[in-house]
């Protein structure tokens, strides 16, 4: 601590034996001893409440770094799912437009027996007979799905 050698520490012990005396060396040098052991344990609690908040500047740093990083995370994972939102709302609706559009056989458009297909006068439309007609019935000389091919 002090880079004291041998020789250093002698002249001082012979030094304090001559100004002291034989009688008061070994209290005074027991009270030297509990001067150097209660100046060690400050030094040692200086240093660990200094490397103590040193650790806690790390750690704000840390912790402050995390919290930006999570906060990042959040909002990509925000963003994320109203995507995803989005996109499920917008196949929902999709789908409730076309479970609105279609009707189940045998159930009627107005209520009043009419069924799905028929015209106002109950009459099956052209659109109905040619359904009803099948795919292996001739249109004008061509089979359904062939339409259009040269």
């Amino acid at each position: 601590m002090f880079d004291i050698s041998l020789m250093e520490m002698l002249i001082v012990a012979i030094a304090a034996l001559v100004v002291i005396g034989p009688e008061r060396l070994p209290g005074v040098a027991r009270q030297a001893g509990q001067w150097v052991t209660r100046m060690r344990r400050y030094v040692d609690d200086i240093k660990s409440d200094f490397s103590q908040q040193m650790d806690l500047a790390e750690l704000k740093s840390i912790k402050s770094e995390v919290e930006d990083s999570a906060r990042s995370l959040q909002s990509g994972l925000q963003d994320t799912l109203d995507t995803a939102r989005s996109s499920f709302d917008s196949l929902s609706s999709s789908f409730d437009t076309r479970s609105t559009n279609y009707i189940p056989e045998g159930q009627t458009l107005d209520g009043q027996g009419t069924p799905a297909l028929a015209g106002p006068d109950g009459a099956l439309g052209d659109a109905a007979a040619q359904s009803s007609a099948g795919p292996d019935a001739e249109a004008d000389g061509q089979t359904y799905g062939q339409a259009g091919h040269d």
